[in-house]
């Protein structure tokens, strides 16, 4: 399959807001409403921004250099001085100093943006992993450069996406 325009980066492009490279600064996680999960607000400094659909823009365009706010379900915490953690049997957790392509949703009512379908890759080593674990990843055998080619490609392909004009 054409790395350059795979359905999948296409798909999940279609549901995105925001398509960003960018570096966690820190991270902070904390009980839910009604203390039934954790769930952590990652501050992700962009490195990048890949695409931005008009909706998002009309918020305010992004650029490099920018920190947005990137909620993920699962964290870390201390309670009472007992360690607890919760994550999400798939996803692979936003590390501090870590370097991702994230394709993320605006969430409203926190103004801050979810990862698509926990989508994304770690860019962080040379060869890039998929932030989601037993899903088979669409670009494997790509490096940082040919992957983020791949992607730029198969957006600008996607006719579906917000961020094209009709």
């Amino acid at each position: 399959m054409d790395p350059n325009n795979h359905p999948r980066i296409k798909e999940a492009a279609t549901h995105s807001d925001l398509i960003v490279i960018g570096q966690v600064i820190r991270s902070t996680s904390a009980f839910t409403e009604r203390a039934g999960f954790i769930f952590t607000d990652s501050e992700v400094l962009i490195e990048r921004v890949i695409a931005q659909s008009a909706e998002d823009k009309s918020r305010g365009p992004l650029a490099a250099n920018s920190e947005i706010t990137v909620t993920s379900p699962g964290g870390i915490m201390s309670v009472e001085g007992h360690r607890v953690s919760a994550f999400l049997a798939n996803e692979v957790a936003l590390r501090a100093n870590g370097r991702y392509i994230l394709f993320l949703k605006f969430l409203p009512e926190s103004n801050s943006y979810k990862r698509v379908d926990l989508q994304g890759f770690d860019i962080s080593e040379p060869t890039p992993q998929q932030l989601r674990r037993g899903m088979p990843n669409p670009l494997s055998g790509l490096t940082s450069a040919a992957m983020l080619n791949a992607i730029e490609s198969s957006v600008s392909l996607s006719s579906h996406s917000p961020w094209k004009s009709p």
